[in-house]
């Protein structure tokens, strides 16, 4: 047939298949250009923490703004379910692998968001409180990570930091 043509189906999944949506194809998890910050984020995990939450990052991933940058990342449990916390520029994203329907709580870093944490025998645990919402995720395992994480958003939230 004519140059170019292609037979029904044909070039479906395959390298040389034109780009149909016309925009910018995203950079592979790691590359240079990771405008949000997220691949260092969670390249700095344990491998172990990447795995387990890998469904929630790319939830995560999925929710960050234009211009928002991750600055600290942890993955723990929350009510028995594999669970991250993002700490953005702008606000702490907890998402829950729950099977279907992630739960996703942000908090906005600013005065009233309060979050304590504690760490013994290599496992910490974090709590993020503003108001009556309170989200509480432990067995992290990546200890000094989540005690970074709480003391940038303590110091974003007062306004005594970054």
């Amino acid at each position: 047939g004519p140059a170019g043509a292609r037979a029904p189906g044909a070039g479906y999944g395959h390298d040389d298949a034109p780009d149909t949506f016309g925009g910018p194809v995203a950079p592979p998890p790691g590359a240079a250009g990771d405008a949000t910050g997220l691949s260092t984020a969670i390249e700095r995990l344990a491998p172990s923490s990447q795995q387990t939450g890998a469904v929630a990052f790319t939830v995560v991933g999925a929710l960050l703004q234009r211009g928002e940058t991750v600055l600290a990342a942890v993955q723990g449990w929350s009510l028995g379910m594999p669970t991250v916390v993002a700490l953005t520029t702008t606000r702490a994203i907890v998402v829950s692998e729950r099977r279907w329907t992630p739960l996703i709580e942000q908090f906005p870093v600013r005065s009233g968001l309060s979050i304590f944490g504690r760490h013994v025998d290599g496992a910490a645990s974090l709590s993020l409180q503003e108001g009556d919402r309170l989200v509480t995720i432990d067995q992290i395992t990546d200890v000094a990570l989540a005690v970074e994480l709480a003391n940038v958003a303590r110091s974003r939230s007062t306004g005594t930091g970054f």
